[in-house]
């Protein structure tokens, strides 16, 4: 069962890696140029958004975390490879930095998503104009990096879940008390 849990902790660190080095690459590397007026060409670059260079930011520093933990799960995955003491801290610690990634991740992509969803559609309140009109291929190809980097955050929360499954079952109320059947009632005993 351990070996199985390992696994598939290994697997989804690979495919958070996996997608959020696709987001930054698909997000960062894209541009196009246009005529905008005459002669006069512009380019669409992520940098034209500030939404964009904190999701290529937030993307870069996830997927070295998840390659980083995902050597140290491939290292450390043999039975007794560390001390209990030192099993218990590198598990707060995992957990901990998995629970940030994940939220990071999450919440700077629904950010760019939400910053994305305005430069598509436009907002006339500020006489905002759809670009994804004028910038139709960047724009499909930025939605795409924002929907690996949705998946990333999908990936990095399962591994925060498998990541907190791991800290707590060492904390197993079985491991201090036990139930002693008496007659039709349970005793708690305290183990020593």
């Amino acid at each position: 069962m351990e070996n199985i849990i390992f696994r598939a902790e290994a697997l989804l660190r690979f495919l958070a890696l996996v997608s959020a080095v696709l987001a930054g690459c698909l997000v960062a590397l894209d541009k196009q140029t246009k005529k905008v007026f005459l002669s006069l060409q512009r380019t669409a670059t992520y940098k034209d958004l500030r939404a964009l260079e904190v999701v290529v930011i937030i993307e870069a520093v996830v997927a070295t975390y998840q390659f980083v933990q995902l050597v140290k799960c491939l290292i450390f995955a043999k039975p007794g490879a560390i001390t209990s003491w030192c099993k218990l801290c590198s598990h707060w610690v995992c957990f901990l930095l998995d629970q940030m990634a994940a939220y990071i991740s999450l919440g700077g992509t629904s950010a760019a998503v939400q910053a994305c969803f305005f430069a598509m559609t436009g907002l006339e309140a500020f006489q905002w104009t759809k670009l994804c009109n004028i910038y139709t291929r960047f724009c499909y190809s930025v939605g795409g990096g924002l929907l690996c980097g949705m998946a990333a955050s999908l990936f990095a929360a399962a591994v925060a879940s498998i990541s907190a499954f791991h800290l707590f079952r060492l904390f197993s109320p079985n491991k201090w008390f036990t139930l002693k059947q008496g007659r039709g009632s349970r005793e708690v005993v305290a183990k020593s």
